[in-house]
């Protein structure tokens, strides 16, 4: 054991602050992008008509530009809207497009599920 004399502790023992996790970063204008990809979803049917597999670019809600070639269009908008939130999308026949991820671990998970 140790002979080392005892220090009285003048300041009471304090708790370390709790660590909360924060949530993920969210862009300052993401907002104005949700509205965007908002506006585009309620014109869709509407660009299908008119612009089906070319690229429009949103800005505010409004459709402001539209084209074959996305670097043309890329082009364009960061000439005619700078540090401008505008949503640039290919318009499809299917308003949003299926993801599928294919991973190893999860094929063999649901192939065992279906052959039981």
């Amino acid at each position: 054991m140790c002979a080392c004399p005892r220090r009285q502790l003048t300041h009471p023992i304090q708790r370390p602050p709790r660590r909360t996790l924060a949530p993920f970063p969210v862009h300052e204008k993401r907002a104005i992008m949700e509205q965007n990809v908002a506006a585009y979803k309620a014109m869709h049917d509407t660009l299908v008509e008119r612009y089906l597999g070319q690229f429009v670019a949103i800005c505010n809600g409004k459709l402001v530009d539209h084209d074959s070639d996305p670097v043309a269009l890329l082009m364009r908008v960061r000439t005619d809207y700078p540090h401008q939130v505008v949503l640039r999308q290919r318009v499809e026949l299917a308003l949003e497009r299926e993801l599928r991820i294919r991973h190893p671990r999860i094929e063999k998970r649901h192939e065992s599920h279906i052959h039981a």
